[in-house]
């Protein structure tokens, strides 16, 4: 199929590999159904859409001029065609940020954590679920905090009334129940973020009241769907519509808690999950919170400048023992061109171009990896030009050892380019690149330009966690800051927190952000139901925040790319 320019390079080469290939390759067949028959695709339009649904066509209209349709493979290319659509993006797979902080945030060193506790606010846990049964998360009566619960995996929203039922009135029917926490991810960060500290004797356990203890509470437990352990974009997109739209329905100021990333991306919020985001941060009373992710030291990114003078930059990486899926994404400035050549452990190798190769599927065999490749151009929302490897293993493993990428300029003006692994979580510590470089590691959709986005650091050293996402400051002249990701950090190391499964301790930024998520709830507590100021959320809740973050050992120069403004600090706000 050739290229279609209203659609994004990934999307591309899932159309136009085989279905073998795809079936071989989890980012490849992330969005279809098992039968590979119906795809899931996100997709920014413009009009009235709803007219294409039908019998076969599924569209799921989301807010902003967003939507999600369900459709057979073979409609793709004329959805792309249609005047309403402008772009068109297939579902990435998204993965848990995982790693006493209310005390380092300093929750009570001033009033703030004695007399306001995010009553009459309402917190949005986008995540693994909630065991809501646990007193953590009910009033004093015994009924629950939860005023409404989606679970993606069952389709169905249950209400305050309906969570009231089954704990005051011993409903036991699972059928009538959310399906269970089973990670316990989502539960842990919930507690951080609002836990009361309540246990089942009825006792109040100081260790583990969380940040703002009395808001209420919105619960989405994304879907992971048949093909995947793990949740897509997809879900997470349908999730941010629910609940911000359920914040303007209840009227309540929002404060939105996501812990789940992904490395796929150009990471300059050209994404239109990144997109999606920055449109639904401006609606209601609303603030997002995401964690920076996990790979600031999994040597997952790759980046570097080349000189005029040089005739090739070989960029080296090793994939470990037992791989069974593996990718490559390589971002490129597109004044630039390149002779690139892939050689395997064993020597084998081949040389594609990105001028004379642009738009299309490379199909080669590496000793016992089959290279699928595909040589993207820029696109409406892109200036970048991508390169895209997929490795699929001929048996089992992708071949093991030391593999070589050599970038040759045929025509060098910015000699910029970027390489990104997959997310940690799905490969081994020793498949990593051999000079990696950990600037720009922040995982999508912390990448947003309208969220706050939170790094981790070690709160009993009060020093940068390295597993931390990091990112940029973008100075525009001496002196002048526009851009700065992680704009926070919070404690993200030995986090004690509760779930079904009892105490634990966590590391991760997955953990670092219901602190920052907890302070704002209980800073829109203050200000805008109080009367001091209705207006603080949004990019302005961002900037009090940084105003008040305290410095953390280590940073050097403030702001700085681990730890942006420095650590959560709420006391004097």
């Amino acid at each position: 199929m050739p290229e279609n320019q209203k659609a994004e390079n990934l999307l591309n080469l899932s159309l136009d590999a085989t279905e073998e290939e795809r079936m071989a390759s989890p980012v490849l067949r992330a969005g279809t159904d098992a039968a590979n028959e119906h795809w899931e695709v996100i997709v920014k339009f413009h009009g009235d859409i709803s007219r294409i649904a039908g019998e076969d066509i599924k569209v799921e209209i989301l807010s902003a001029g967003y939507g999600i349709i369900t459709l057979p493979k073979r409609y793709i290319e004329a959805l792309a065609a249609l005047e309403e659509i402008e772009f068109v993006e297939k579902p990435k797979r998204l993965y848990a940020n995982d790693g006493a902080g209310n005390f380092a945030s300093c929750l009570y060193s001033g009033n703030l954590g004695n007399d306001y506790k995010g009553r009459g606010i309402c917190i949005a846990v986008i995540d693994s679920g909630l065991s809501f049964e646990m007193p953590a998360f009910r009033n004093p009566d015994g009924s629950s905090r939860v005023l409404y619960y989606l679970d993606q995996t069952q389709d169905r929203e249950y209400t305050k009334e309906e969570l009231d039922e089954i704990l005051l009135n011993g409903n036991d029917d699972p059928a009538d129940r959310p399906t269970p926490d089973n990670s316990g991810h989502g539960t842990a960060v919930t507690a951080i973020a609002a836990g009361n500290g309540r246990q089942t004797d009825g006792s109040v356990n100081a260790n583990l009241i969380g940040m703002a203890p009395q808001a209420s509470l919105i619960i989405v437990k994304l879907n992971t769907g048949a093909n995947s352990s793990f949740p897509l974009t997809t879900s997470l997109m349908r999730a941010v519509d629910y609940a911000v739209n359920k914040g303007v329905q209840i009227q309540m100021p929002l404060a939105v808690n996501l812990s789940f990333g992904n490395t796929y991306g150009a990471h300059d919020g050209t994404a239109l999950i990144e997109r999606y985001i920055n449109n639904m941060a401006e609606v209601g009373r609303t603030v997002f919170c995401v964690g920076s992710g996990n790979e600031g030291a999994a040597g997952g990114h790759a980046a570097g400048v080349i000189e005029a003078y040089e005739r090739e930059r070989v960029v080296e990486f090793t994939i470990g023992a037992y791989e069974r899926e593996f990718n490559l994404q390589m971002w490129l400035n597109f004044v630039d061109s390149y002779e690139i050549t892939l050689q395997s452990p064993s020597g084998d190798f081949f040389t594609f171009s990105t001028e004379s190769d642009m738009g299309l599927t490379i199909r080669r065999r590496l000793a016992d990896t089959s290279l699928l490749i595909f040589v993207g151009a820029p696109q409406p929302y892109s200036v970048n030009q991508e390169v895209f490897l997929d490795f699929i293993p001929v048996s089992t493993y992708v071949n093991q050892g030391v593999w070589r990428l050599r970038l040759s300029p045929t025509r060098l003006v910015s000699g910029n380019y970027s390489l990104y692994m997959p997310s940690s979580q799905i490969k081994g510590g020793d498949t990593r690149f051999l000079r990696p470089v950990p600037e720009q590691t922040l995982t999508i959709p912390s990448t947003a330009e309208r969220v706050i986005t939170v790094g981790a650091y070690n709160s009993i050293f009060e020093s940068y966690a390295d597993f931390s996402g990091r990112g940029y400051v973008t100075r525009l002249s001496e002196g002048y800051i526009s851009v700065v990701k992680p704009e926070i950090a919070a404690p993200g190391v030995g986090i004690l927190a509760e779930n079904a499964y009892g105490l634990q301790r966590f590391d991760g930024t997955s953990f670092a952000t219901p602190f920052v998520t907890g302070a704002a709830a209980l800073l829109m507590e203050r200000a805008i139901l109080g009367g001091t100021d209705p207006y603080l959320y949004g990019e302005k809740m961002k900037a009090w925040l940084c105003r008040h973050a305290k410095e953390l050992a280590g940073t050097g120069e403030v702001p700085d790319d681990k730890t942006g403004w420095g650590g959560l600090c709420v006391a004097e706000i």
